[in-house]
């Protein structure tokens, strides 16, 4: 075993302490903007809110409706990125990324805009 020194990153944190305020900061500022460049929207616009009030009818799919495995697989994908996120440093964002990933299995296109939406969010408060 060898000291390698003071962590400053760890599994995609960027770790900051203050000892003298007794201060840790951990931020995923690196992996968010990974995630959007993944997905394409690093250049979307920025949203205040996690979800869209206009566009809040997230329900349940029905059975006759099918999405592709390429976009059923883009969209666990988007959803294990964003519970990620949950574990590491926004515990803010639970309760949108739990109702947008009751439907993985089959998203319909509202769902996968409102999963973007929490991502343009994250952008949004990267460096809060």
């Amino acid at each position: 075993m060898s000291d390698l020194g003071a962590i400053s990153f760890y599994l995609s944190m960027t770790i900051t302490r203050d000892r003298p305020n007794h201060i840790l900061r951990l931020r995923q500022y690196s992996y968010i903007i990974k995630v959007l460049r993944d997905f394409g929207i690093e250049d979307y616009k920025l949203v205040v809110t996690l979800i869209d009030i206009n566009r809040s009818n997230l329900v349940p799919v029905l059975k006759d409706y099918l999405v592709s495995l390429f976009e059923i697989k883009e969209y666990q994908k988007l959803i294990s990125s964003l519970i990620y996120a949950i574990l590491g440093s926004y515990p803010n964002i639970t309760f949108i990324v739990s109702i947008v990933s009751r439907f993985a299995i089959n998203p319909t296109a509202e769902y996968i805009i409102a999963a973007k939406r929490i991502l343009r969010y994250l952008r949004g408060i990267l460096t809060y």
